[in-house]
C-alpha cells in the first residue's frame, strides 16, 4: 500500500470511529455528552487535543486531523510530500508516537534554542526515530499515542 493510501485509510478509520457517536445524559454533569465505541483511535484524546466539533465531523475533518497528528498543517501538505517525508510520517503514526513527543526530543537534544531552525531531512529523521523511539527499550519517553492498543 502506498503511503498516501495508508493515510487515506487511517482517515476513514477515524471517521468510522466518530460514527460510533451516541448522545447520552450524564447525571453528574446534568448535561448530554457524546460517547464513542471506537475500534481504532482514542477518540476522547483526539477531541481534547484537536478541539473537534463533535456535532459536525466529516471525512475532510478526519483527513485534517490525521495530517496534524504527523506534523503537517493540512491534508494537502501530507499528500504532496516526498516519499521519504511520508515514510517518516507513517513511522510516527504506525508506532503511535505523538508529533509533540518527536518535536520535544529534537528540541531538547540540540544546542539550538529554536528547533524549527534545525534541518533534518526525512531519512535522518527516520534514523533518529528508529534509534531513539523504536529500538531503545530504556527510553525515558512515556509514549501514549492516539491509536488504541491492538
Amino acid at each position: 500500500m502506498c503511503y498516501v493510501q495508508y493515510f487515506k485509510s487511517q482517515a476513514k478509520k477515524l471517521l468510522k470511529d466518530f460514527k460510533t457517536q451516541k448522545l447520552t445524559f450524564d447525571e453528574v454533569l446534568d448535561d448530554y455528552l457524546y460517547e464513542y465505541q471506537p475500534k481504532f483511535f482514542d477518540i476522547d484524546e483526539i477531541i481534547l487535543s484537536y478541539d473537534i466539533n463533535e456535532k459536525k465531523f466529516s471525512l475532510m475533518n478526519a483527513q485534517h486531523i490525521v495530517a496534524k497528528m504527523v506534523g503537517y498543517d493540512k491534508w494537502s501538505e501530507l499528500i504532496n510530500d516526498t516519499k521519504e517525508g511520508l515514510k517518516f510520517a507513517k513511522a510516527l503514526f504506525s508506532n503511535n508516537i505523538h508529533i509533540e513527543d518527536w518535536e520535544s526530543y529534537v528540541c531538547l537534544n540540540t544546542d539550538n534554542e529554536h528547533y524549527e531552525d534545525i534541518f533534518l531531512d526525512p531519512e535522518n529523521k527516520l534514523e533518529v526515530l528508529k534509534h531513539v523511539f523504536l529500538n531503545n527499550s530504556n527510553s525515558n519517553f512515556d509514549l501514549h499515542g492516539y491509536l488504541l492498543n491492538k
